[in-house]
């Protein structure tokens, strides 16, 4: 696998975990519950197990920090971007959700 394919599969694919949960959340009207931290632990998780394949699957089982940092930081990139769009997104789609 390509390296930047993997940072991108888990970049992406945390946003999206993470924008469903905030939808599922806001649908239920449990967003102020203890499930909203569940985001958080998707976003770990996302970075770690991404920063981990990448040295699998992509680096050949190494890692340096240098090289760990980079990966983590493109794989938070990616995500804060995604999450940001989808949060105007969603803002369109439901105005109420400020108050």
């Amino acid at each position: 696998m390509k390296k930047s394919t993997i940072i991108l599969m888990w970049g992406i694919g945390t946003s999206v975990l993470t924008i469903t949960l905030s939808q599922i959340l806001y649908v239920t009207h449990n967003e102020n519950s203890g499930f909203k931290y569940l985001s958080f632990l998707f976003f770990i998780l996302g970075m770690l197990i991404g920063t981990r394949m990448y040295r699998n699957k992509a680096n050949g089982g190494y890692l340096s920090y240098g090289e760990g940092f980079m990966v983590g930081f493109f794989i938070n990139l990616i995500i804060s971007v995604v999450s940001i769009i989808g949060l105007v997104v969603d803002l369109q789609i439901h105005p109420d959700m400020i108050d």
